[in-house]
């Protein structure tokens, strides 16, 4: 892979997001780092697993937000993993509905996230005031991990050190100085979802491709 240009990733964001969401968000966080010197993959949403394994990022947060909200809500903090401090450039992809979201930090404090728009307004990467997220995870280049542990997925679920993503972690200090209690529980697939499905897929050397004619296999694995 040729030198990374993170400015450029910055200002492809800056002259193409909008104000509000247009239902690109993939395409757009996509479209900025390729201008950057990172590889297209395809996929929707949440579904970037792909894009983000190709382009070397790793997995260093996964869980299951509480009352499927990881926004602050009914008195609770915002939700992230045990442990996640914001960095720039950090992608977030979001389990939801029929595609989820994907966004992106470009910067270190709670309201630099975008995705085909600035998600300034929302204080954070959950852009679902209603709720209905099933599932979030974050990704780190791995040339900018800074102690982050990465992250594997195996057929029981998501294998985590040092008790990441558990219910009822301790208090830490987020993005913009403010405090946050991870609240998610590690992902578990249900044995005859679509995850789940994919994650038993490992076992099979017959290769394989997805809806966007990815090939699935250990692009979900920390190698």
């Amino acid at each position: 892979m040729p030198a990374i240009n993170w400015e450029a990733i910055l200002r492809w964001s800056k002259t193409n997001c909008y104000s509000t969401s247009k239902g690109l968000c993939a395409g757009h966080v996509k479209k900025a780092f390729m201008a950057g010197g990172f590889t297209y993959v395809s996929g929707n949403g949440f579904l970037n697993q792909p894009f983000c394994k190709q382009n070397g990022f790793e997995l260093i947060g996964d869980f299951i937000p509480e009352d499927g909200q990881p926004r602050a809500h009914n008195g609770k903090p915002m939700q992230w993993p045990k442990g996640y401090t914001q960095q720039q450039f950090d992608i977030c992809l979001i389990e939801h509905g029929q595609y989820g979201h994907m966004v992106y930090a470009m910067g270190n404090d709670i309201g630099s996230w975008a995705s085909d728009y600035f998600q300034s307004s929302i204080g954070g990467p959950y852009c679902y005031p209603s709720g209905g997220v099933k599932r979030v995870q974050f990704w780190r280049h791995s040339s900018l991990l800074n102690g982050a542990t990465p992250i594997s997925i195996s057929e029981g679920g998501s294998s985590v050190d040092s008790g990441s993503s558990s219910w009822g972690g301790s208090s830490f200090s987020a993005a913009g100085g403010r405090n946050a209690v991870t609240t998610g529980k590690p992902f578990e697939p249900n044995p005859e979802s679509v995850e789940a499905k994919r994650i038993n897929s490992m076992n099979d050397n017959t290769p394989k491709k997805d809806t966007y004619g990815v090939t699935l296999g250990m692009h979900l694995t920390q190698q």
